[in-house]
C-alpha cells in the first residue's frame, strides 16, 4: 500500500535460484487512486495467478492473500503481519491487556498469552469451539 514491487527483490531472487518462478505486483500501477477499492486489488492480483501458485502478501497484501484464497483455487498463501478485514477494531485496551507480558519481552523469555487474551484480540470472529480448538 504504501510502497512498491521493489521490496520483494531479495526474496524474489532468492526464489528464483531455488528454481522456483516469482514475480511481484506493483498494485498502484494502471489504476485510478482515487477510485480504487480492495477488491480491485485482489481483482488485479487474480488476474496475474495459475491454479499452483503460492501467493505471499505483507500487510494490506495478507489481507489481499486471505481474499484471494477465499475466492480462488490457489497452492497455498502466506500472510505476512496481515492488515485487518473491515469489522475487526483494534481498541487502546489491547495495549493494557498486553502490560503483563512486557516483562517476559523485555526479557527475552517464552512466554503464552492467556486465553481471554487470545479470544479477545486474536481469535475474533471465531465461534467458541474453533476458538479452543486454535490453540
Amino acid at each position: 500500500m504504501l510502497s512498491n514491487a521493489d521490496v520483494w527483490q531479495l526474496l524474489i531472487t532468492y526464489f528464483n535460484k531455488k528454481k522456483y518462478s516469482c514475480k511481484a505486483v506493483n498494485l498502484r500501477e494502471g489504476l485510478n487512486l482515487r477510485k480504487t477499492r480492495f477488491q480491485d486489488y485482489v481483482n488485479k492480483v487474480k488476474t496475474l495467478l495459475v491454479e499452483d501458485d503460492i501467493v505471499i502478501g505483507h500487510s494490506m497484501g495478507g489481507l489481499i492473500v486471505q481474499k484471494i484464497a477465499e475466492e480462488t483455487a490457489i497452492k497455498g498463501g502466506v500472510a505476512i503481519c496481515s492488515a485487518s478485514p473491515k469489522g475487526i477494531n483494534f481498541r487502546g485496551d489491547i495495549v493494557l491487556s498486553s502490560v503483563k507480558y512486557a516483562p517476559k519481552v523485555i526479557m527475552k523469555k517464552p512466554f503464552k498469552e492467556e486465553y481471554p487474551f487470545i479470544r479477545k484480540y486474536m481469535l475474533v470472529g471465531l465461534e467458541e469451539d474453533k476458538a479452543k480448538k486454535n490453540l
